[in-house]
């Protein structure tokens, strides 16, 4: 057979009996399937005559294992060890005969053997990407004889800022209308949406619908299946319905491959219940369910191909992992890459510690707490991906703190380090995998962002914004999974001092911001707010230069404010709340973090009326300007948004609550209005498991009804959407000095008059058990009450 040469993107790939399957989109729109022979290694450590042992035993498994002796670099131990290397013909052997190691010599049995592994759970993709030099999505040179890939080759590296994706071909299936789980008892049309054109399909003639599925399938061809709800319904459904009516469905590319399901599970992770949807694998077709995949609603299609590239993960892999599991990738890729042991399971337990060296160590970030209330010109100054370049700046990883090496203790390269406050010694003499990894993540992020500020806004403009988000979220998680229990390359101490360093690094910025004139006024572990009289764009240059010459942390301007606001406790009005804030910068653009609009359990009729509130304020140029615009229009939209909840005119659909489940419908002891909605949809036949979430509406008597099954002749309960509003309210209101009992007489247009007598936040007001189903008024009437308290005093 003649040797052919072909360019082409790397679309999937997956281990195979064969090898590595590749599947290419070739230059003209062509996919073809390829295969290269790829051999994986894992490797055994322990004593001598335990080796020897192993050695033997594994000789006579007759699995076409290839034994060797080999030293490799152990990081944890800083230095080579003897190993077994023990080398399968294919991906698919290699799992197998980890399995079957791990059973004969399991790790910690205590039998006497002492047998430790390595690389003995890698991801034949990463392998494959790290020993071939190319990565998912890449634009390669391929020799292939038939299907068998002879070389292949790419100019491409991970870190390319202008590499355009493959010319994908997608293909949308979702229901029609509003998006809403299937899986609730909702349904509507089948559209399907593909490059001919976008037709609906009703679900009461199946085999119509699942012929004209494979026919679509079958003349677009598509690279990308986008779906919404694919993963749970739309996918397991058409296979279903494909199935009785004996009709193929050709949602693989791979004929040789039987489409992949994988059950859902629920899991405890950091304090609450996840749930992880069932999901639906294809091969040489991409499979990305938009309701499933990890933030893709915050860089799209774009991010998700970054991410496959950055972190050598298949597309449709990236697009159901998170970010956690992103850095991991990376961290395996480049241990691999310098030929170093990766360790089968993390063996590195916390250092001893007292418990003032606990108390001491284990203090997190710093944060300064504000004094509630509305503050004018105001600078916010972040660190950009400050744990990050903490890390990378100070070599903080697993293996090199409190681990100097010989080298560093003889003073070589100035000797080690030393973590402010804590007193860990770092080693400087070797470069530790976590600072390797994040090193160009860092550069990479920060040329896209210089890139995008660039251009004008526009599509290319938002490309780049979604790649570099995409990117953010991996540093986000890499100083999280460094404590994280089971990172292999994590450890509790390198954590610790990642904190330590960025508590030193943030009382320095504030003690130099104090030198120079600036009133502090907040922080909160890599930002900063501060405010100086009639300072100007050059001294906040000026301050930012030094701050970033002298802590060795870039850091940015995020912006200066007209007005900010920091809203008090609700429990107690004197006491902040660190991390709620909201404020108007110079240029009229909003920032919010905190209050309700951006909180993901915020309905949408109170979050679409706090944005609307907040647009109008963002008018305002000052303190004074802003309770202008509270008192003239911010009140007067609150009383036109509660007429229209009072005379039923808000849908449903806009006063859902989503609650997330903390245990099955049945073992709910009290009725919590998420306990009463999970309880009528199990009635209903609904599978509900912990950490799934669950929109219910408010009804009257106390009841809750789930929006799925929400009837027209259900009555919401007015008064404690009403609460609800009115604490929305008081996010806007209360940093201005307006508290409940004020912001309820303006919306009775009382206007500041004060009302002997009445009680301290409207206890009087609060709704309680309702007995009739006419809708209760707005708000309790003033004039009324007023009026009782005159008779009662007139005797």
């Amino acid at each position: 057979m003649i040797a052919t040469s072909l360019r082409a993107w790397i679309l999937d790939l997956y281990p195979g009996n064969e090898g590595i399957v590749l599947w290419l989109k070739a230059e003209d729109g062509r996919a073809l399937r390829a295969v290269d022979r790829f051999p994986m290694t894992f490797f055994l450590a322990g004593e001598g005559p335990d080796l020897r042992a192993a050695w033997k035993e594994l000789a006579g498994w007759k699995k076409g294992l290839r034994l060797a002796r080999e030293r490799r670099f152990e990081i944890h131990l800083g230095e080579e060890i003897d190993l077994l290397a023990v080398t399968a013909p294919d991906p698919i052997a290699y799992r197998a005969a980890v399995r079957e190691a791990l059973k004969r010599w399991p790790p910690g049995a205590g039998d006497g053997t002492g047998l430790s592994f390595y690389n003995a759970d890698l991801d034949p993709a990463i392998v494959y990407g790290i020993e071939r030099g190319v990565f998912p999505l890449a634009d390669c040179r391929f020799t292939l004889e038939g299907e068998r890939v002879l070389g292949v080759e790419t100019d491409q590296t991970r870190w390319d800022l202008d590499a355009a994706p493959p010319p994908f071909c997608v293909l949308t299936l979702r229901l029609a209308g509003e998006l809403r789980d299937p899986s609730r008892g909702y349904r509507a049309p089948l559209e399907i949406a593909s490059p001919a054109g976008t037709r609906s399909l009703a679900w009461d003639s199946p085999r119509e619908l699942v012929q004209t599925v494979r026919e679509t399938l079958l003349a677009a061809d598509p690279d990308v299946l986008l779906t919404a709800w694919g993963d749970s319904f739309l996918l397991p459904e058409l296979l279903r319905l494909s199935s009785e009516q004996r009709i193929d469905l050709p949602l693989n590319r791979d004929a040789r491959r039987d489409v992949l399901r994988k059950s859902e599970r629920s899991y405890f992770s950091y304090g609450r219940i996840v749930h992880r949807a069932s999901s639906v694998w294809l091969f040489g077709r991409l499979h990305i369910d938009r309701q499933t995949t990890f933030l893709a609603d915050e860089y799209g299609l774009d991010g998700l191909v970054e991410l496959a590239r950055t972190t050598l993960q298949p597309l449709q892999q990236v697009a159901r992992t998170s970010s956690g599991t992103g850095i991991s990738s990376m961290q395996v890729a480049e241990a691999y890459r310098r030929g170093w042991l990766i360790p089968f399971r993390k063996r590195q337990p916390e250092d001893f510690k007292t418990a003032l060296e606990l108390v001491r160590a284990d203090k997190g970030g710093l944060t300064f707490q504000p004094e509630p209330g509305l503050y004018e010109h105001v600078l916010e100054l972040d660190f950009a991906s400050m744990y990050p370049s903490l890390m990378v700046k100070y070599n903080l990883s697993a293996e090199t703190v409190g681990r100097p090496c010989p080298q560093c203790l003889a003073g070589q390269n100035g000797g080690p380090a030393v973590i402010p406050e804590i007193g860990y010694p770092v080693c400087q003499c070797r470069k530790g995998i976590v600072p390797l990894t994040l090193e160009p993540l860092l550069t990479k992020r920060l040329a896209l962002k210089r890139a995008a500020r660039a251009l004008p806004e526009g599509p290319e403009r938002e490309v780049l914004r979604r790649r570099q988000v995409a990117l953010k979220w991996l540093l986000v998680t890499c100083f999280g999974y460094l404590g994280y229990k089971n990172a292999r390359f994590g450890r509790i101490e390198a954590h610790e001092s990642t904190t330590a360093c960025g508590r030193d690094t943030l009382l320095q910025a504030k003690e130099i911001a104090e030198a120079r004139g600036y009133r502090f006024l907040h922080a909160i572990t890599d930002a900063l707010w501060v405010r100086r009289e009639g300072s100007t764009d050059e001294d906040h240059q000026a301050l930012v230069e030094e701050i970033g010459r002298t802590t060795g942390v870039r850091i940015d301007i995020e912006g200066v404010y007209r007005w900010l606001a920091f809203p008090p406790s609700r429990q107690y009005a004197a006491s902040p709340v660190a991390n709620r804030y909201f404020g108007a910068f110079e240029d009229g653009k909003i920032k919010m973090r905190g209050i309700e609009a951006r909180r993901h359990d915020t309905i949408r009729w109170i979050r679409d009326a706090q944005v609307e509130m907040l647009e109008i304020l963002a008018r305002a140029q000052n303190a004074a300007e802003y309770r202008a615009l509270l008192e003239e229009e911010v009140f007067a939209l609150a009383r036109v948004r509660l007429e229209e909840l009072r005379r039923g005119a808000v849908p449903p659909r806009m006063l859902a609550i989503c609650h997330r489940l903390s245990h099955p419908p049945e073992e709910y002891r009290t009725n919590l209005p998420v306990a009463l909605a999970a309880r009528e949809l199990a009635a209903r036949g609904v599978h509900l498991a912990p950490g799934e979430s669950v929109e219910y509406v408010l009804t009257l008597g106390g009841g809750a009804r789930p929006y799925d099954a929400w009837r027209e002749t259900d009555c919401v309960d007015t008064a404690r959407y009403r609460e609800l509003f009115l604490r929305m309210l008081e996010s806007l209101t209360m940093p201005a000095g307006l508290d409940r009992a004020k912001i309820v007489a303006r919306l009775e247009g009382v206007g500041q008059e004060e009302l002997p007598g009445m009680p301290p936040r409207l206890e009087w007001w609060q709704p309680g058990p309702v007995e009739q189903t006419d809708p209760v008024p707005v708000v309790a009437s003033i004039r009324e009450w007023k009026l009782e308290e005159a008779i009662k005093a007139r005797g």
